[in-house]
């Protein structure tokens, strides 16, 4: 119960911080989530956020330098690896501040590969909902963009996206 209200608490203070953005005050934004930050200091979608906000500031006294954010990038991709965000965000910011466009590709790579890895993912269960629902052809077009995703991988799961093929087909 405390899990679900503290979530409940943390998307209320998120709706603020949005409102905020859209509105353009970026400062408001970055000391709502720095409030956030105070309690949940390995939030990587948090320190991302953060990061971004920095990014936003204008020049002013008391605004974090541009290293914070990069920090907070940096501590992001260490506290989720999986987080495409987080990689996105920091290969972006190694390409466009730090000028380093080696760095980033590395970034950048990791998160096709997952980015790719979770869309197989996605689009196989998808295939296998369509599949329940007599849905084949949808089913078979998921399953095709799965296969071209996980042979441009290289991955050795490519043999069981041609099995689910074989059986969808064998279903009609």
């Amino acid at each position: 119960m405390k899990a679900r209200s503290s979530n409940v608490a943390l998307k209320r203070k998120l709706t603020v911080v949005w409102s905020h953005w859209r509105q353009g005050r970026y400062d408001r934004a970055l000391e709502e989530i720095n409030r956030l930050l105070e309690t949940r200091s390995d939030n990587a979608q948090l320190l991302v956020l953060r990061a971004a906000l920095i990014q936003l500031q204008d020049d002013e006294e008391g605004t974090p330098p541009l290293d914070a954010a990069r920090a907070d990038l940096e501590l992001a991709v260490s506290l989720d690896d999986r987080s495409l965000d987080a990689l996105i965000d920091l290969a972006y910011f190694q390409h466009a501040v730090d000028d380093d466009p080696k760095a980033a590709i590395k970034q950048f790579q990791k998160a096709v590969k997952l980015g790719r890895a979770l869309l197989k993912k996605a689009l196989i269960g998808q295939a296998e909902a369509l599949a329940e629902l007599q849905e084949e052809t949808r089913a078979a077009e998921c399953l095709i963009e799965a296969y071209h995703l996980a042979a441009s991988n290289g991955k050795s799961d490519v043999k069981d996206i041609l099995e689910r093929l074989e059986s969808l087909r064998q279903s009609d």
